[in-house]
């Protein structure tokens, strides 16, 4: 019997290997080689400072591959060895697979975790189907052998290149064809691909750092505040609906706009639109002794006016005591509205209720001492034992109560002690004071009238005789010893 032939890629192999000898040894050719290289580096095309190359491979296009034939079966189907080109013989999604199949006609089929694609078919398939498979490894082999890596510095703009949920990194990807790695530690982006595929990527990644267009509004220290937005609101919807990167310069109050020239546009006119907007301005007159309620403890009540109305909120301090001071509301004439009703609510004292609690109001009067008592303890040990809240108005004698319905009927009841307390406490001395003042008119009127019993005349002392002071009698008409108490002697 003739003997088999050897298989192809024992041929190859050889090949292969005085390749590599010639390389090894350093000859004649390989210096040659390597003069011929250096005009072609030479002529490279220029690339602006700021990018730093760090690999530069320029070959000659290589001769197809002739890929190894691991196994041929008896039924005409055809096992090849993909090694690290198993991917691009797949293609993203199994796209460069798929077109094989439909093509050649022939099936392809590659083992979980193996590198190995077995093609099978008629011989007319099988052949179509190598060629292909050949002719995408060529290609792959011919964009290795020109790849080109650089290494672009971007320090503190690595998140810009990415983009929200990394909207940038797969633009530039997709419309330069290049590989694209982003460093956000060492603040670089390494393109990798064909020269062509480089440098539409460091395009690219320019406009993801500066944009084509850029443009700077002075906003002042109320219109940072305006084009943020409570909690970054804003300036994100702002950012979504023109498409541009909106950037504050808090220093120096500017906003920085840079992207398309279409979003930069757009988004120039969105931030104007948005300044003018939230020029309404409405000042609230609110008396000194409500400031405070209105500012609340640390500033809380004013970050909570900001926060619910989305207006921004100024205070002008009254420059003398008693003066009133000036809460200035700015922004949008809902927002400003808004502002407004939430100022009146802390100037009432209005407090904020949870699910199931109820507000309701005491009118004090003069038993407000009673009810707050010495540095409040009495107040503040009511609110212990009952669970209510009381808040008594500054200079009135007004008294909100709230809390748990039962919380603030026990705290009514107690609030109504004290008022029943200084009721009975004035009533006491309203009755003393009337009789006092009843028998002081009496004593007058019995005077005036001449009416006096000098035995024993009431006159607050537990009355007196005319014996007890000698040499003294009281006249008929008292006016006729020099007066009402003309006649009373000096030790009187």
């Amino acid at each position: 019997p003739e003997p088999e032939p050897e298989p192809v890629w024992e041929e190859a192999s050889k090949k292969k290997k005085k390749k590599k000898s010639k390389s090894a040894s350093g000859g004649d050719a390989a210096a040659d080689s390597s003069a011929d290289a250096a005009p072609a580096a030479a002529a490279k095309p220029s690339i602006e400072d700021e990018w730093t190359i760090v690999e530069k491979k320029e070959k000659k296009k290589p001769e197809p591959v002739v890929l190894a034939v691991e196994e041929v079966e008896d039924d005409g189907s055809v096992t090849m060895e993909l090694g690290d080109a198993l991917g691009t013989v797949i293609g993203r999604g199994g796209s460069t697979i798929k077109h094989i199949t439909a093509e050649s006609g022939a099936k392809l089929d590659i083992a979980k975790g193996e590198t190995l694609v077995k093609i099978s078919g008629d011989p007319e398939q099988v052949k179509r189907a190598t060629t292909m498979v050949q002719q995408v490894l060529d290609k792959r082999l011919e964009e290795l052998a020109n790849m080109h890596t650089v290494v672009i510095p971007v320090g503190n703009k690595a998140s810009a290149v990415l983009g929200k949920g990394g909207c940038n990194i797969r633009k530039i990807t997709t419309e330069s064809g290049a590989k694209v790695d982003v460093s956000c530690e060492a603040g670089t982006v390494t393109v990798s691909g064909s020269e062509e595929q480089c440098a539409a990527a460091q395009e690219l990644v320019k406009v993801a750092i500066h944009g084509e267009a850029q443009e700077a509004i002075d906003l002042g220290q109320r219109g940072v505040y305006i084009i943020m937005g409570p909690k970054g609101a804003t300036i994100r919807q702002l950012q979504e609906e023109s498409g541009a990167r909106f950037d504050i310069d808090s220093p120096n109050k500017k906003l920085h706009i840079s992207g398309t020239k279409e979003a930069v546009v757009k988004a120039a006119a969105l931030a104007r639109s948005t300044l003018l907007k939230h020029s309404c301005e409405l000042d609230v007159s609110v008396q000194d002794t409500d400031i405070g309620a209105v500012v609340g403890k640390g500033g809380v009540n004013i970050k909570q006016i900001q926060e619910k109305s989305g207006a921004n909120v100024e205070i002008q301090r009254g420059t003398i005591p008693g003066m009133p001071s000036i809460i200035k509301l700015i922004g949008t004439q809902e927002q400003v509205a808004m502002g407004k009703t939430l100022v009146d609510k802390f100037v009432a004292r209005e407090p904020e209720l949870k699910k199931g609690e109820i507000c309701e109001t005491m009118e004090l009067g003069g038993a407000t001492g009673l009810v707050i008592g010495p540095s409040g303890a009495t107040v503040k040990q009511l609110q212990a034992d009952t669970g209510a809240k009381v808040d008594i108005l500054r200079g009135s004698g007004t008294c909100k109560v709230w809390g748990p319905k039962a919380a603030v009927a026990a705290a009514k009841e107690k609030i109504q002690e004290k008022i029943n307390q200084f009721k009975e406490r004035e009533a006491k001395q309203a009755a003393a004071a009337a009789a006092t003042a009843a028998a002081q008119a009496q004593d007058m009127a019995d005077m005036a009238n001449g009416g006096w019993d000098s035995g024993a005349a009431n006159m607050g002392m537990g009355g007196w005789e005319s014996a007890a002071t000698p040499g003294w009698e009281p006249a008929e008409d008292p006016t006729a010893v020099g007066g009402l108490y003309g006649g009373l002697p000096d030790s009187w």
